[in-house]
């Protein structure tokens, strides 16, 4: 082995020194450039980890999000599947309805068609009602002008004898004649005013020969006491009735046919027969004047 001679060393050490420098510079450099790279390593690996731990945080929430929106998915297909069985059902409703629709027009239809039938019969009875209602009024009113007219005659025939009383009573006149006026106290023989007013109805009948006349007297309870022939109060209001209508007969030529004599006793009395007064007003004569009125017809 070569020895190294000092002098050699000598002359070579700013070298060494050089160099030893620059290795150490070298290794300075070196332990500065790891450093370095160890810190920014570091660094990326805090930033990675808190990047990770980001996104694990992101990956727990987006899981959670997820089963919700597959819960969400599922009750939603649930609504989704209960609307078309909703949506199945009412279209069924709806054809059901449609064909009971239909089945009610009909019905409606057949509904109108007979009340359209039954109003057509309906206004013709109604037509009917109306037609034969103004007939009748028109034969009422036809029959209560013959009546008036008969009335206004025959007040004016027998104005003239005071106590004579006439009214309209349904299709008929009625005149009342006190007794005094008729008859003599011993209640059968016509007096003459009885006589004067057997004259003026004799005209009325005789110029009106289709006026049916019924004769009525009444008596009171009392038979006359000078008269011994009567055998009671109806027989003795009968032959009242009898002597008046032979008179206007034979006397005053009145058409049998146009009277009928009525004899009713003591059976209807407007008053008591306890008193003088009420016995003599009990004692009239009723004459009844039937016209021939046009018979009102329902057909």
């Amino acid at each position: 082995m070569k020895k190294l001679h000092f002098k050699t060393l000598k002359s070579d050490l700013p070298n060494m020194r050089l160099l030893f420098v620059t290795c150490m510079v070298v290794f300075s450099c070196a332990a500065c450039v790891k450093k370095k790279v160890y810190k920014t390593e570091l660094t990326n690996r805090q930033l990675s980890e808190a990047r990770e731990k980001v996104l694990i945080s992101e990956l727990t929430d987006r899981k959670t999000e997820a089963e919700k929106m597959i819960k969400s998915i599922g009750d939603l297909n649930k609504t989704v599947g209960k609307q078309e069985g909703d949506i199945a059902e009412l279209r069924g409703r709806i054809v059901q309805l449609s064909n009971s629709a239909n089945q009610t027009t009909t019905s409606l239809l057949d509904e109108k068609n007979t009340l359209e039938k039954n109003l057509k019969e309906k206004t013709k009875v109604l037509f009917e009602k109306e037609a034969l209602i103004e007939r009748i009024s028109d034969t009422q009113k036809e029959r209560i002008a013959i009546l008036s007219d008969l009335n206004t005659l025959i007040t004016s025939k027998f104005s003239p004898f005071e106590g004579v009383t006439i009214a309209t009573v349904n299709d008929y006149l009625l005149m009342t004649i006190p007794d005094k006026l008729l008859f003599e106290n011993t209640g059968i023989n016509i007096n003459t005013t009885g006589k004067m007013l057997l004259d003026s109805l004799s005209k009325v009948l005789t110029n009106q020969p289709s006026l049916e006349t019924q004769i009525i007297t009444y008596t009171d309870n009392q038979l006359p006491k000078n008269n011994k022939s009567l055998v009671d109060t109806w027989d003795w209001s009968l032959k009242r009735a009898t002597i008046l209508t032979r008179s206007l007969i034979t006397d005053y030529g009145v058409n049998a046919n146009q009277l009928s004599p009525i004899g009713r006793g003591e059976f209807y009395p407007l008053a008591t027969n306890e008193t003088p007064e009420g016995r003599q007003q009990n004692r009239r004569t009723e004459i009844i004047f039937k016209p021939k009125l046009k018979a009102i017809s329902i057909e």
